[in-house]
């Protein structure tokens, strides 16, 4: 009949192997793909590249600019100390007159210092690790410093009052004037010495390199003397 098939057509025609196996897995040539999500798009974009990349370049340049703040700072505390160790010369030779100058040039130093170490860069850096921890005790160590200079400048502007030349007799009588101002000095100064002592003892230090927590303790041994 027509449409039926021969015999040599039914022979012709792939049969199905039992034995041959199939991969279930694969996808059909025509299957449904489900659009990529959301989050894949977003990271994936150009616009999120271009942003991540100005963010990266943005926390290397605020690493950079701390860093260099950091070093600056570091500068003029090291010719602070400098600067003591000159302060200590004159005070042993009975050079008062000169005192003050010297601890003013001291205090200068770490003023410049602390005004280097704020901030939102600052800020934004100390919250990095590792470096984190060691720009927090800097900052602080150099705020305790500046601050005791700061207390200890009335004391000290009156230090040529209490040279040889000053104190000498005249008229058969010590001039008792520098005694006077410096018992109105001496106490104001007295009473902030615990809470710059406290303030000292809070710096943390977890984390600090070993230069900034000998510095700490050089610190708390010349607040305790």
């Amino acid at each position: 009949p027509k449409g039926s098939m021969t015999e040599e057509q039914f022979h012709a025609e792939p049969c199905f192997d039992a034995d041959e196996k199939f991969d279930r897995t694969a996808e059909p040539r025509h299957a449904y793909r489900r659009p990529p999500s959301l989050a894949r798009r977003f990271w994936t974009s150009p616009f999120t590249r271009v942003v991540l990349s100005l963010a990266f370049i943005i926390v290397v340049i605020a690493t950079a600019s701390v860093g260099v703040n950091a070093w600056a700072a570091k500068d003029h505390l090291q010719r602070a100390e400098a600067l003591v160790t000159v302060a200590k010369s004159q005070v042993s030779d009975g050079d008062y007159a000169a005192l003050p100058g010297t601890f003013d040039q001291i205090h200068q130093h770490t003023i410049k210092a602390r005004s280097l170490m704020g901030g939102r860069l600052w800020s934004m850096a100390e919250h990095l690790p590792k470096l984190g921890p060691n720009l927090i005790t800097l900052r602080e160590l150099t705020a305790v410093v500046d601050d005791t200079m700061a207390a200890s400048e009335p004391l000290v502007a009156l230090a040529p009052e209490f040279s040889h030349e000053s104190l000498a007799p005249k008229d058969g009588k010590v001039p008792l004037e520098p005694f006077v101002r410096a018992a109105d000095v001496l106490p104001q100064f007295a009473q902030q010495l615990p809470t710059l002592r406290a303030q000292l003892a809070a710096v943390p230090t977890d984390g600090a390199v070993a230069q900034l927590q000998d510095a700490k303790s050089k610190l708390m041994e010349i607040f305790d003397k």
